[in-house]
């Protein structure tokens, strides 16, 4: 049971830590051309600045 619940709670930490390092971006080249996507992107990249420049306020990134 012990071990179970080990296992568990390493699944949940793993899927944390790929939850803040890895972008949910769509990849897919069908949607380049779609104005959504556009729009979608360019908010995505907007948002990606501010986290760069509180970043760099707090002294997190070079």
């Amino acid at each position: 049971m012990e071990i179970f619940l080990c296992v568990i709670s390493l699944i949940v930490l793993l899927c944390l830590i790929i939850n803040l390092y890895i972008d949910d971006r769509d990849f897919t080249l069908l949607k380049i051309n779609d104005p959504k996507y556009l729009e979608q992107r360019k908010l995505y990249e907007e948002d990606l600045k501010l986290k760069q420049q509180r970043r760099k306020l707090w002294g997190l990134l070079k």
